[in-house]
């Protein structure tokens, strides 16, 4: 295996997850929406 056989593997984000790692793209996702939302608001 080479060396960027294994970083590419540790840095999947199922291994991530698995470390306790937050999805930043999920808590990203969520904090548009609600910031969307409060623009919206009349």
């Amino acid at each position: 295996m080479s060396q960027n056989e294994i970083v590419r593997f540790a840095l999947n984000n199922g291994c991530l997850e698995e470390q306790g790692v937050p999805d930043l793209r999920a808590i990203w996702i969520v904090l548009h929406e609600v910031s969307l939302q409060f623009i919206r608001w009349p």
